[in-house]
């Protein structure tokens, strides 16, 4: 029997302890799919790849996800996380505790059309990295000391993008000025057919070349730039924050605007993996992370904690790319066996821009998650959030006086 407090589903410890008896994802999805079986695994006929395992795990590649039963039903079905408890507990099929009405069918969230994934392509950097420094700096208040070894590191950069195209790949290394652009609207084909050349695509992120080169229709950066001129589309200068793998290949990178004033843009890479979001590292000694949602957040709480000589200056500090994402932590925890405490910073989400506190949501999901293993501290930010934080304290003032300060101001 589900339990439910004012109207509002919750669960027990028995049911949670019970539902991660039963988090195998292969046992939920054959109990309810028709799944294809490939040797020891499964797959779903319409999702290729996406793969069940005898141990209980599920990856859906082609997205960059993974986990147990409770992931599958939340990230595919669409679930929140008190349901898949519930339904994985036994509970969810019976009608709720003092209500009439019974609980509508679980019906899995259509399969969206099977279509080739998008390979992770890094962004064009751009030649000038002022307008990154300006921003972090002038606007968001983060130190000089903090950006710069970031800029070096290439965990921050100012890249371009042009609206209506998408960087397919290099033609050749980074001092070539050699990335590829192909349209990515039906509109802007028809515009930059003239223009399109046949070239080969050698990397993916200048760095690594490809194993197999693949000829495409495309223009260069340079190209894009002076089409761009031309009007003909638009050039945006935008910042990047990187998110790396065990090996120090780039997998992930979340993009948005620099400007302060006006609608913003965000966005992650396609074919970005969240298994290996943006970190800043932290003193081999640590023995503890820091969980906040954003990059930007993350050099934050590290400033912060620099300027209070607070003892987590020293950990490493993972920015998970939203709320409720959690596939940077079990894959950080994974890699680093030697941590013994999670302390969560996630954002208050009280500022009236936010319909719900997802913060608050995923806090008490992640301490339920780890907090049987790890030490669990949590750090509510006296602000919405850790930026806000530090903003106040450095004084910065509203984005209007900013401008009248002559601070430059890249397109968004």
């Amino acid at each position: 029997m589900s339990q439910r407090k004012n109207g509002t589903l919750f669960y027990t410890k028995e049911e949670l302890d019970r539902a991660i008896e039963n988090s195998s994802a292969l046992e939920y999805a054959l109990s309810r799919y028709q799944l294809k079986r490939a040797g020891n695994r499964y797959t779903m006929p319409e999702h290729d790849s996406m793969v069940f395992t005898p141990d209980g795990k599920w990856f859906w590649n082609s997205h960059g996800v993974y986990g147990n039963a409770l992931d599958f039903m939340q990230i595919y079905e669409g679930k929140s996380y008190v349901e898949a408890v519930l339904t994985l507990a036994g509970t969810l099929h019976s009608p709720p505790m003092q209500a009439q009405e019974t609980l509508p069918p679980v019906t899995p969230t259509p399969p969206a059309p099977t279509q080739e994934p998008v390979p992770f392509v890094l962004p064009e950097m751009d030649k000038s990295q002022k307008y990154v420094f300006a921003y972090l700096h002038k606007t968001r208040g983060i130190s000089p000391q903090l950006i710069r070894p970031l800029l070096k590191d290439r965990h921050i950069m100012q890249v371009r993008q042009f609206v209506g195209m998408r960087i397919c790949g290099y033609a050749g290394s980074e001092q070539d000025n050699a990335a590829l652009y192909i349209p990515s609207r039906p509109d802007m084909e028809e515009a930059v057919r003239p223009y399109l050349q046949e070239r080969q695509i050698v990397s993916r992120d200048v760095l690594h070349p490809l194993p197999e080169k693949k000829t495409v229709l495309c223009v260069t950066g340079e190209e894009a730039s002076q089409l761009a001129q031309q009007g003909i589309f638009q050039e945006k200068h935008r910042l990047a924050m990187l998110g790396y793998d065990t090996e120090g290949n780039a997998q992930y990178c979340s993009i948005r605007s620099m400007n302060s004033i006006g609608k913003g843009f965000k966005m992650d890479m396609p074919g970005s993996n969240k298994q290996w979001p943006f970190l800043l590292p932290g003193s081999i000694e640590a023995k503890g992370v820091v969980i906040v949602e954003s990059p930007i957040e993350a050099m934050s709480y590290r400033d912060l904690c620099t300027m209070t000589g607070s003892v987590y200056k020293n950990y490493p500090i993972l920015a998970l790319g939203g709320a409720n994402v959690s596939l940077g932590i079990e894959s950080f925890l994974a890699n680093h066996p030697e941590i013994s405490e999670i302390r969560l910073g996630l954002n208050r989400d009280d500022d009236g821009k936010h319909k719900e506190k997802a913060g608050e949501r995923a806090t008490e999901h992640l301490k339920q998650t780890y907090g049987d293993r790890y030490q669990i501290s949590v750090h509510v930010p006296a602000e919405n959030d850790w930026n806000d934080v530090l903003k106040k304290l450095r004084g910065i003032q509203p984005p209007e006086l900013q401008q009248q300060r002559n601070i430059p101001m890249p397109q968004r």
